[in-house]
């Protein structure tokens, strides 16, 4: 929630200053209203005018999450939701740098955030059975909508991609994984990592047969 407010907001103050320095002051006003400044929305089309742009689309797909993000606040969402957010820090740091604004003493780094997860599908009778019919609805729609725009748009602008690509070749390039057979192969070995037991097997026989007692019950 946090993080879709302040991007939206630090990307309002980007887009207006590009306005401001293009068109001058007056630009990001209302001709209707001259105390009020243009949308998000507004800015975003100024700036970015083709519809098809991933850019354009990452924000206003942001942008509606935004405006609705009591809906999304489930940890079900977040491998979806952490690509598309990844894909606009990384466009905010490249549409800096485009304008001239020197990164170079700031100490921002746009590397992948920590709140990129494994994305797992969402399963939508769990969702309804946790959070509701109409967050499950909002939740679907949005998702849908990612989905869409990154079938149509094709571009790590809009989402970064994470997928891993296993294939039978000989050359290693063609691959994310290596499996290797033979004398030639890459030495292999087990790697081994210590287990909690108190996690792993948490239970002893007299607990083990309360719990199973509370269970039937």
């Amino acid at each position: 929630e946090t993080f879709s407010i302040l991007f939206i907001n630090a990307w309002e103050l980007l887009l207006k200053a590009i306005i401001v320095d293009k068109d001058g002051e007056s630009s990001i006003f209302y001709d209707c209203n001259k105390d009020k400044t243009i949308s998000i929305t507004d800015a975003i089309a100024k700036v970015f005018p083709d519809p098809e742009s991933p850019i354009r689309n990452n924000l206003e797909t942001v942008t509606t999450i935004r405006d609705s993000v009591v809906h999304f606040l489930i940890p079900e969402a977040t491998g979806e939701l952490s690509r598309l957010f990844q894909a606009g820090v990384i466009n905010y740091y490249n549409t800096m740098r485009k304008i001239g604004f020197s990164l170079s003493d700031q100490n921002i780094n746009s590397g992948i955030m920590t709140m990129v997860t494994r994305p797992t599908e969402v399963n939508r009778n769990n969702i309804q059975m946790e959070y509701g019919e109409m967050v499950t609805k909002s939740i679907e729609a949005v998702l849908g909508l990612i989905k869409s725009k990154e079938e149509s748009l094709k571009s790590s602008e809009y989402a970064i991609p994470i997928e891993y690509h296993l294939v039978l070749t000989k050359k290693r390039e063609e691959g994310d994984i290596v499996v290797s057979v033979g004398g030639d192969g890459a030495s292999s070995g087990f790697i081994e990592v210590a287990k909690d037991i108190d996690k792993t097997h948490p239970y002893n026989i007299s607990r083990l047969c309360e719990k199973i007692n509370e269970l039937l019950t």
